[in-house]
This record gives C-alpha cells, sequence and structure tokens, in this order.
C-alpha cells in the first residue's frame, strides 16, 4: 500500500513518494481542496473511475488527463473516443462540465520515476 510504504511496491519498485504527498484511496478527500484534477489510470478504467468522481467534483476544477491511448465502447457499434471525450460525456452524464486538458506524449513511468528527461 502506498500510503504506508511511500512507494509502489507493485509498479515503481524503489521509486519513493515524496513526503508532501499524502496518498489516499478516498476520492472525496482526494478531490475536496483540489484545483487541478490530474488523472491517470489505464484507459480501461476512465469511464469508471470519473463516474466515481463526478459526485466530489465541483465548479472551477480543471481535469488535466494523462491517461493514455483510446476509449472503446459500444454494444452494436463499436465507437472509439478520445479519453477527453470519455471524460465529457461521463461529467456530462453527471451534469458537470468542467475543462479538461490533455497532457500526452512519449513517456514511461519508471523514466519519469527515475528523474529522466521526457518529452510530454
Amino acid at each position: 500500500m502506498i500510503s504506508h510504504h511511500h512507494e509502489n511496491l507493485t509498479y515503481l519498485p524503489g521509486h519513493g513518494v515524496s513526503d508532501a504527498i499524502r496518498p489516499t484511496t478516498d476520492l472525496a478527500d482526494a478531490l475536496a481542496s483540489a484545483e487541478i484534477v490530474i488523472g491517470v489510470m489505464p484507459s480501461a478504467h476512465v469511464h469508471e473511475i470519473y463516474a466515481s468522481m463526478a459526485p466530489h467534483l465541483v465548479a472551477g476544477q480543471v481535469i488535466v488527463s494523462a491517461t493514455k491511448g483510446i476509449v472503446t465502447s459500444g454494444v452494436d457499434t463499436v465507437r472509439y473516443q478520445r479519453i477527453s471525450e470519455t471524460i465529457a460525456d461521463v461529467l456530462a452524464a453527471h451534469g458537470i462540465s468542467l475543462p479538461c486538458a490533455v497532457l500526452s506524449g512519449p513517456s514511461f513511468a519508471q523514466e519519469v520515476a527515475a528523474g529522466q528527461p521526457t518529452a510530454i
């Protein structure tokens, strides 16, 4: 658990999380005073996670998506969406409209955690 070890032992072993960061699994707590919400998750979970976040988002917040990939959805016809489109759709379904910026580029978590240069 990141909050206990201050390290993501599963995906980024050997790269500690700064003491200035307070890891939490409580979305209400994490989003309560956030001005900028940075979402970084596997694209397959974007819909579910933003739907869970929606009740805790408030006007004035800005979403920054750093999730890579394309979301596919649909039953009869497959629909392909950029992550930002899926975020907008999910939030709209909850009556929310927030600005969404996209941070993308070729970067790898191991290299970023190690402080290596990246282009994003």
